[in-house]
């Protein structure tokens, strides 16, 4: 989805209550990136530092 799409606004709540019934949880993006020993290329893929 995205921000300024036309009709987002519209589908958006029965999208979230479609998911939550098919047992997701909706969580922040903050909650799925990995904070510690990973970093983000500029793609937005996550990767484990290596020691």
């Amino acid at each position: 989805m995205h921000n300024g799409a036309k009709y987002t606004k519209d589908a958006l709540e029965r999208v979230i209550t479609g998911l939550q019934e098919k047992g997701y949880e909706i969580v922040p993006v903050s909650e799925l990136i990995y904070k510690e020993n990973y970093n983000m290329d500029h793609e937005g893929r996550q990767f484990m530092n290596e020691t």
